[in-house]
């Protein structure tokens, strides 16, 4: 608690002192970047527990985020940006926003949001998600181990685990899910349904239904004409855990079945967890994907690659005056600090 105040209180400082905006001036001078925003979820109050609880931003600070952002940056969609860095000219102060994974919140919480300051937006989305009341595999095992009508003493991976304890809860799901990352496809599955087996197949706490976006809402959003689409793959699989055929479906098929519901093309992809690889790069190359997103952190200039475009992630904690002094600044300051290099030793990168 304490150390959270220090640092937003820092942030705020190094915001009066001026430094942030020095710093962009310069740093546009020099030449003109832009940023990428990373968001997942927005909910109202509390987070729950269908997603990483640091992935989860504050509905009334992602407002506040929204109405400061809007008047600090230029606001693009990402699909300006893509023809931006193609013709080699960032436009000033451009940010654009995009939200990973499709939670039904992206409608409920952060729509209107965009609707009222008239801000576009890029939604990646996995097709086999879609309307779904289920959850990425991901999001699965902490999920379950919250499950209050289980907490007895739980036996997993060789050692005894106490559930009613916060600490341990949150120890073994990292265990998982670094298990479950590591591991191939079906072996996956075979750990995620014999932890149902054990811990209870039921979420806990009550849902209301679906927790994924439908297609009449992501086509109430695209009719809005400020939001755009993106594949996210189809499982969510961390793609150096694939083989060619897996990483051929998961881009192929994901692209496939998401313009069969936006009846377009889909041209833009993310990265499941920013975890790329060339075989990867090749097979969006191969299926005409345009421009894809990373979770690299930093900002992106006009010569970068699109199918490895860089962002920066927001996460729960975060407030305007973090994202700005504590995410962005330290790009520009990168930024500039490249720039002198490149120019001492007689020339620049195009």
């Amino acid at each position: 608690m304490l150390k959270g105040i220090i640092r937003r209180g820092l942030c705020r400082v190094i915001l009066f002192s001026g430094m942030f905006h020095f710093a962009r001036f310069l740093s546009d001078r020099l030449e003109k970047t832009a940023v990428i925003l990373c968001f997942h979820r927005v909910v109202d109050g509390s987070p729950d527990l269908y997603s990483s609880l640091g992935a989860q931003a504050d509905l009334s600070r992602f407002k506040h985020q929204m109405k400061a952002l809007s008047r600090l940056f230029s606001i693009i969609p990402f699909s300006v940006l893509v023809d931006q860095i193609k013709r080699g000219r960032i436009g000033p102060r451009s940010l654009v926003l995009t939200f990973d994974d499709g939670f039904r919140d992206s409608y409920t919480n952060v729509f209107p949001v965009l609707k009222e300051h008239r801000l576009p937006a890029l939604f990646l989305l996995s097709p086999s998600m879609i309307g779904s009341s289920g959850l990425f595999w991901q999001n699965e095992p902490w999920c379950l181990l919250n499950n209050r009508d289980h907490m007895k003493p739980f036996e997993w991976g060789g050692r005894w685990w106490d559930l009613t304890s916060n600490s341990a809860r949150e120890e073994l799901n990292d265990f998982i899910r670094k298990n479950l990352f590591h591991a191939a496809q079906s072996e996956r599955e075979k750990t995620l349904a014999k932890l149902r087996d054990k811990l209870s197949s039921g979420l806990p706490g009550s849902t209301t239904g679906r927790l994924m976006l439908s297609s009449d809402e992501i086509s109430e959003m695209e009719k809005s004409g400020l939001v755009e689409l993106g594949a996210h793959s189809m499982t969510h699989a961390p793609f150096s855990t694939c083989t060619k055929d897996e990483l051929d479906r998961e881009i192929r098929q994901s692209r496939r079945d998401l313009e069969s519901i936006c009846r377009h093309r889909v041209s833009f992809f993310c990265y499941p967890f920013g975890d790329y690889t060339p075989d990867a790069i090749d097979f969006l190359e191969e299926n005409g994907y345009v421009a894809a997103v990373t979770l690299d952190d930093g900002l992106v200039r006009s010569g970068d690659d699109l199918h490895l475009l860089k962002r920066i992630s927001v996460v729960r904690d975060d407030t305007i005056s973090t994202i700005l002094a504590m995410k962005i600044l330290p790009g520009y300051l990168k930024h500039i600090i490249s720039h002198i290099k490149d120019s001492s030793h007689g020339y620049r990168k195009s």
